[in-house]
C-alpha cells in the first residue's frame, strides 16, 4: 500500500503567511553568508543540508490521507481542506472522465474533517462512484447540511457522482473483499473512530482525535491491541504534554503518548498528525525531536521510527 498526505492540519487550515516567508528567507540567507554556487547543482545541495523547518513545511490544509492499493484502490480518510487538491490530482487520473471510484472514511464530522468536501471535484463528475463510510449515525444528513444554502451555495443534490453511504462498524471488508478495514470508538467530544486498514500483507492505523487521561496498561489495553503490529500509525499528536493537560477534554493527545502506544503495539512507523494551527513549522519539528528523545529514554525491546506528517509526504508499505 502506498500512503499520501495532503492535510495534516487540525481545527481549522493555517496557511504559510507573508511574515513566515519573510523570516525563513531571512534565516537562509543568513546561513549562506560567503557561500559561493557555481551551478544549480551546488544551490540545491546547500538547500537540502539546511534544516527540516527551513527547508520544508507541514503545510496548512486539514486533514486527508490518500491510501492506495497495488490492485488500484483507492481509500481517503477525511475531507479537510486538503481533499481540493487530492480532487484536482485525480481529474488527471480518470475521474474527469466519469471513471473513478473511491471510498471516504470519516473519522467524525467536525468541519475540519469535512469542510473539504463540497470542494472535491470528482463528486461533480457523472460516472464517478464514490463511497462515503462513516460510524456515527446520519453521516448522510451531516454532510448534506454542509451543503444547506446558508453555508454553501451547490446543493449536496447537484453532485454528479454516484454517492452511497456505508454504516461502518466492527470489521468491514471493502473493495471487493480486498481491504479489510476495522474501527475503534477513541475518546473525543462527539466521538472519533480509527480506522484499521489492512491489505497486501501490510496495515495502517489512522488514529486522529483521540485523547486518553489515563495511561495505565488496563486502560490503554484495546488501543494496544488494536495498533498491534501495524507498519504505520498516524497519530493526533496536536499538543505538547503541558498543553494536553491545560487542554482536558479537547480530545487531542500528545507525540510522547503516541511513542507510548507505538512502542507498546510494536508499530514500525509513528506518523504525527493533526498539528494545532498555532505551531509553527520550527515548533512541530521540536516536537518531534523531543518524541524521539522520548522514545530513547524509556525502557523498550522495540523502537518505532518517528515522522512528522506534512503535505506530500509518501510511505509505502
Amino acid at each position: 500500500m502506498k500512503v499520501k498526505f495532503w492535510g495534516v492540519r487540525g481545527s481549522l487550515p493555517s496557511p504559510f503567511t507573508s511574515a513566515d516567508l519573510e523570516d525563513r528567507l531571512a534565516e537562509v540567507l543568513r546561513r549562506a553568508e560567503g557561500e559561493r554556487f557555481d551551478g544549480d547543482a551546488e544551490a540545491c545541495r546547500f538547500v537540502q543540508a539546511l534544516p527540516a523547518p527551513l527547508r520544508t513545511t507541514a503545510g496548512g490544509n486539514t486533514p486527508c490521507v490518500e491510501v492506495r492499493t497495488a490492485a488500484g484502490d483507492l481509500i481517503i480518510l477525511d475531507a479537510g481542506s486538503g481533499i481540493r487538491a487530492l480532487g484536482s490530482h485525480l481529474m488527471r487520473e480518470g475521474f474527469a472522465e466519469g471513471k473513478g471510484q473511491a471510498w471516504l472514511l470519516f473519522s467524525h464530522t467536525h468541519w475540519d474533517h469535512i469542510h473539504g468536501f463540497p470542494f472535491f471535484a470528482p463528486a461533480y463528475v457523472k460516472g464517478n462512484a464514490l463511497r462515503l463510510g462513516g460510524c456515527h449515525d446520519g453521516l448522510e444528513s451531516r454532510l448534506r447540511d454542509q451543503h444547506d444554502p446558508r453555508f454553501f451555495p451547490v446543493p449536496f443534490d447537484a453532485l454528479s457522482a454516484a454517492i452511497t453511504f456505508k454504516q461502518m462498524g466492527g470489521t468491514n471488508w471493502l473493495c471487493n473483499r480486498r481491504v479489510k478495514v476495522s474501527t475503534v470508538k477513541l475518546s473525543h467530544p462527539g466521538d472519533s473512530y480509527a480506522y484499521r486498514l489492512e491489505a497486501e500483507g501490510a496495515t495502517i492505523v489512522y488514529a486522529t482525535d483521540g485523547e486518553y487521561k489515563r495511561l495505565d496498561a488496563a486502560c490503554m489495553a484495546k488501543y494496544v491491541e488494536f495498533f498491534r503490529g501495524a507498519d504505520l500509525l498516524i497519530f493526533d499528536a496536536m499538543f505538547t504534554v503541558m498543553e494536553s493537560i491545560e487542554k482536558a477534554d479537547w480530545g487531542h493527545s500528545s507525540a510522547v503518548v503516541g511513542v507510548e502506544l507505538a512502542t507498546a503495539a510494536n508499530v514500525g512507523t509513528l506518523v504525527l498528525f493533526h498539528h494545532d494551527p498555532e505551531s509553527s513549522d520550527s515548533k512541530v519539528a521540536e516536537l518531534v525531536r523531543r518524541a524521539r528523545e522520548y522514545q530513547n529514554i524509556i525502557p523498550a525491546q522495540h523502537r518505532s521510527e518517528v515522522v512528522v506528517a506534512r503535505e506530500g509526504l509518501e510511505i509505502e508499505l
